[in-house]
Parts: structure tokens; C-alpha cells; sequence
């Protein structure tokens, strides 16, 4: 009895205490819908930025300008959010755009733009600058890359959408009462609202929580409920497609294309080398010759003929000497550019070439976009023309003159092909003796390489040259030879030749009693080795560095290889 009176006793209080919180958490519920959950009918005032650009979903810091009654937004802004291949040439004065047929210069203040060189007048200058800040007219843009456009006098707002994004038009849904027809500061119905809408359009910039983000024909941006909002129209905005492509021609894959070196106009043969299953010959003609743009030339039309005849195509090599401050000097004006471009397609047509093979080494790192822009500019013209284009690069590496100067990624989506210089992984002035090019280092920088170059469009360079190298006590030096030369010498040898497994090549040590000789071969053996890693990684084609160090033999043993490697693809 007692302890039944104890527990009674006992729960009274709990349960007092279990009213009081529920009661408080009533009454939370009250005070959280009253002040939190039901809409908002606090008004604040819309307060915009004059001039201020709308590009798709984003609000842009610069501001547009209005200049001979058109409007003009900033070129880092065009740049930024429309092509990033939009270039300022300030020395220049001049707005480049590039397309896959076009290259595009807008003169400042020029009431003219040039289309492939032809001059085109206008009414107002596409492009200006306005207080050290270059602009470009939103008309030329749309003209360029289709891109849609609403000004909005009332909020002097401008508001791009570019291609491939959608305009989006709407109007409020019927019977919408009050607290749903208001525009909000945030995507919430807790938020202050600016004005009310009502029958009038607008335009739908993006879904943001249960609301939509929109854009008023009066300029303000704001936000209402997805339930008050009906879709009238959906524009997907078309690209005005011009996209850099590669050119047709018929050569079966995988290629071979063999350089053909030449060093003055005497050492060019009437006629060119037969080289049996070589597809292509580029021989080395076309160098920068001065600061000015000017090329030397050691061309001939009955060479092309002859290798024509033979049914080779002809992609005469263009070199910038591989002098950095040269290449510095004429890359950075787009009228030196312009120069060297046009007598690159003057020399196509006299010699009736079918490409160019560009072989830019050598170049300051910091003039990495100079080098880029200038074959932006070289291709459309070229390709308009025919000419296959292909670019000689490196392996990665830190260097900044010899591979980091090259922006491989966006080269690759302008050129035909990419022709990676696969040797000299110990060049001439190299302090320990090596190979030219070890096959597992060539397969590990194939494989580094093919993480940002797409394995379709690149070639492997091949080399038919070795090096023999002497080392005493104080010194180490090298001396190239050909394939016959290194033959004759390891067979003037009393040692014989091993295989280096290392290296994946016959090689020859001599020892005598002051120096020693080391010397890896390229021979069959190492050439189909390198034919194999084509196969392996499914490239379109080699490229030999270069016919003269080849010995008579090579040709028909890469023109089986390579055929073998066809067939088994078909």
C-alpha cells in the first residue's frame, strides 16, 4: 500500500512537466509559422547595377558600354564566358576571332573587320577602346556564334544567352494568388519580394529550390514559386557551326611519313626519293628567316611532281629556326603572323602541295600563346585550301623552351595531326652516353602523352639515326651516324654486338686504353619494335626522322609492318 502511494506520488510532477514542454513546443510552432513559414510581406527595393550583363545563369562583374547606338561588351568578358579563342592583339590594335573556315580581324575603331584577309566595311567599328579597354559589339557576336541577346532599358540590363543554352519564355499561371505572383530577393517564401507580377512575360534563367530564377522584361531578377510560373517557349540556341575539322584525304592508316631534310635551296633534288610505302615526304624548305616575318624558301614544283607521281602527298615542312627570340618577335604581331601565314599559302599553291608539316622548337615559355594563336590563325586558311596540317611537338617535360611551351590540348582540337618527336632522349650535348630512344621510355611517354593528346590524331616519330658515343675521364661526347654508318662501324668491331635489355636494342661496347665506345643500333630489330607500340596504342601513323640516315633495306620491312598492321584492322 505504502509503495503503490510512493509511485503515484512520484509521476505527478513528470507529468506536469511533460504538459509544459509540449505546450512550449506548441507554442514555438505558432510563433515558427506566423514569423517563418508564412510568406513574407516585407517590400525592399530592387537595387541593380547600371549597365550590368546577364550571360546564361550568371551575373557578370564588367559592365557593357553603349557606342554608336550599338552595344559593346568588354573582350576578357567575350572571352571568358563565349570563346575563350577570342584574341586582343594589343600591339596590333586588333580583336582576332578564329573559326574553322574564318580568321577575323577587327581594327579598334576601324569602321571595317577583314574576313580572310578581304576587307569588309561597316556602319559603326565592331570593336573599340574605350578609356584602355578593349570592346566588341554584341552584333558581331551573334553574327559570329548565334548567340541570343535582350536589352532591357528599364534596369539598363543586358542579357546573353549563348549557344547551346536555352531562352526560356513565360508568364504567371492562372488564378496565381498574391503571395505567389511576388518576386523575391531569394528563393524562399521568407524573403522580402521587390514587385508583383502581372501579366506580362519573362524569361526563365534557372530552377532554384522549388522556385524558378527569372529575368523581367523590366529588368529586375528575382524569384517565384514553380507553381505560379507557366512555360510558353523553350529556344535551344543554335551554334552557327564553323568548327576547326580535319581535312579528307586518302591515305590508309597507318601512314608513314618520312622527313626529308634539306638545308639551302642547292641540296633540293629536281626530283624526289622513291622511299617504297612511304605515304607522305615532308621536306624541311620553309624557314623564318628574320624578325619581320620573312621565309626562306629552297622549294621545287618538280620535286612535288615527282613525289606526286609516285603517289606520295607532299607536307613541306615550315621552321621557325629554332631561334626563341625570332619566334618571340614576329608571333606577337598579328601583322607578322599574317606574313608568314600568307607565304606559307603562296608557296602551297606554286608548289601545288597537299599540307604543311609546322616544326615551332625552341620557344620562351612565356610566349606559349603566341605560338597557339598563330596556328589558330595558319589552319582555317589552310584548310580552306586543302592543305593537311600537322605540328611537330615533344614528349612532356619540364623544360620550358623544349615542351612546356606547347599547349597540346587545345593544338590538338585545331590541327590534323600531332607528330610527337619520339627520340633524342640523349641529344648530342647529353653528359651520359644513352640511346636515342629506349623503347620502354618511348612506351612511357607515349602512355603520359596519350592522357591529354587523343591517340587518333597523333604520329609516332621515329628515328633512323643513332649516336656513337666516346667517353674518357674528363669528357663526354657524341657523333650521329646513320643506320649503314653504325652498321659498317659495329662490323669493323673485333666485339660483338648484344641485345640490351634495357634499352630493347642490339648494342656495342668497345673499351680501349684511354676511351670507350657505346653505340645502340637502330636497325630492323628496333624499327619494328617501334611499329609495335603503333599497333599497341592504335595511332594513325610514324613519321621517320629522316630518309637520309635510312639504309635501303627499312622501307619494305615498315611497309609490311605497317601493311600487316592494316590488314589485321580490316
Amino acid at each position: 500500500m505504502s509503495t503503490k502511494s510512493r509511485s503515484t506520488t512520484s509521476n505527478t510532477p513528470n507529468l506536469k512537466t511533460s504538459l509544459l514542454i509540449i505546450s512550449l513546443l506548441a507554442g514555438a510552432l505558432v510563433v515558427a509559422f506566423y514569423f517563418y513559414l508564412q510568406p513574407s510581406d516585407q517590400f525592399n527595393e530592387y537595387i541593380n547595377e547600371q549597365n550590368s550583363i546577364m550571360i546564361d545563369q550568371e551575373t557578370i562583374e564588367e559592365n557593357f558600354i553603349f557606342h554608336q547606338d550599338k552595344i559593346y561588351i568588354p573582350v576578357v568578358t567575350a572571352q571568358q564566358h563565349i570563346d575563350d579563342r577570342i584574341y586582343y592583339n594589343e600591339r596590333d590594335a586588333a580583336v582576332i576571332l578564329t573559326t574553322g573556315t574564318k580568321v577575323i580581324e577587327f581594327p579598334l575603331n576601324d569602321f571595317s573587320r577583314s574576313v580572310n584577309r578581304e576587307k569588309e566595311e561597316s556602319d559603326y567599328s565592331p570593336a573599340i577602346l574605350d578609356r584602355e579597354e578593349a570592346f566588341i559589339s554584341v552584333e558581331q557576336l551573334q553574327d559570329i556564334y548565334g548567340l541570343a541577346f535582350e536589352y532591357l532599358p528599364q534596369q539598363e540590363q543586358l542579357y546573353l544567352v549563348t549557344a547551346g543554352n536555352e531562352l526560356i519564355s513565360a508568364q504567371l499561371s492562372e488564378d496565381t494568388d498574391l503571395d505567389d505572383r511576388r518576386v523575391r530577393h531569394s528563393p524562399n517564401y521568407q524573403s522580402s519580394y521587390f514587385k508583383e507580377v502581372e501579366d506580362d512575360e519573362f524569361w526563365v534563367i534557372e530552377q532554384a529550390n522549388d522556385f524558378y530564377r527569372i529575368l523581367l522584361q523590366s529588368g529586375e531578377i528575382g524569384h517565384l514559386p514553380e507553381e505560379s510560373v507557366s512555360i510558353l517557349k523553350t529556344s535551344l540556341i543554335e551554334p552557327l557551326n564553323d568548327p576547326f575539322e580535319p581535312v579528307e584525304h586518302n591515305i590508309d592508316k597507318p601512314l608513314h611519313m618520312s622527313w626529308d631534310a634539306m638545308y639551302q635551296s642547292a641540296s633540293t633534288p629536281d626530283n624526289a626519293p622513291s622511299l617504297p610505302g612511304v605515304d607522305v615526304i615532308s621536306p624541311t624548305w620553309f624557314h623564318l628567316t628574320d624578325s619581320e616575318g620573312n621565309i626562306r624558301d629552297y622549294g621545287k614544283k618538280s620535286y612535288v611532281e615527282s613525289a606526286q607521281e609516285q603517289g606520295k602527298e607532299v607536307w613541306a615542312l615550315f621552321s621557325n629556326d629554332f631561334d626563341p627570340d625570332r619566334t618571340s618577335a614576329v608571333f606577337k604581331s598579328f601583322e607578322k603572323r599574317s606574313r608568314v601565314i600568307d607565304q606559307l599559302l603562296e608557296k602551297a599553291e606554286t608548289y601545288q602541295l597537299d599540307g604543311l608539316n609546322i616544326d615551332i622548337e625552341n620557344v620562351n615559355y612565356q610566349d606559349q600563346d603566341l605560338v597557339t594563336q598563330f596556328i589558330r590563325e595558319l589552319v582555317p586558311l589552310a584548310h580552306n585550301k586543302g592543305l593537311v596540317v600537322s605540328m611537330d611537338i615533344t614528349f612532356l617535360s619540364m623544360s620550358g623552351n623544349w615542351s612546356l611551351f606547347y599547349d597540346r590540348e587545345e593544338l590538338v582540337q585545331l590541327v590534323d595531326y600531332l607528330v610527337v618527336m619520339a627520340y633524342d632522349q640523349h641529344p648530342a650535348r647529353s653528359t651520359v652516353a644513352g640511346s636515342v630512344a629506349e623503347l620502354d621510355w618511348v612506351d612511357r611517354e607515349l602512355d603520359e602523352l596519350l592522357q591529354v593528346v587523343p591517340n587518333d590524331q597523333l604520329i609516332l616519330g621515329v628515328p633512323l639515326y643513332t649516336r656513337l658515343w666516346t667517353e674518357t675521364d674528363s669528357e663526354v661526347s657524341s657523333e650521329v651516324f646513320s643506320m649503314d654508318e653504325a652498321k659498317q662501324w659495329t662490323e669493323n668491331q673485333e666485339e660483338e654486338v648484344a641485345f640490351d635489355e634495357d634499352a630493347g636494342q642490339d648494342y656495342l661496347f668497345v673499351e680501349e686504353s684511354n676511351e670507350s665506345y657505346k653505340l645502340w643500333l637502330e636497325n630492323s630489330q628496333s624499327i619494328s619494335s617501334r611499329i609495335e607500340l603503333v599497333k599497341k596504342y592504335d595511332l594513325p601513323g610514324i613519321a621517320t626522322w629522316e630518309e637520309s640516315f635510312a639504309n635501303e633495306s627499312i622501307w619494305p620491312l615498315i611497309k609490311e609492318k605497317l601493311d600487316q598492321y592494316r590488314e589485321s584492322d580490316e
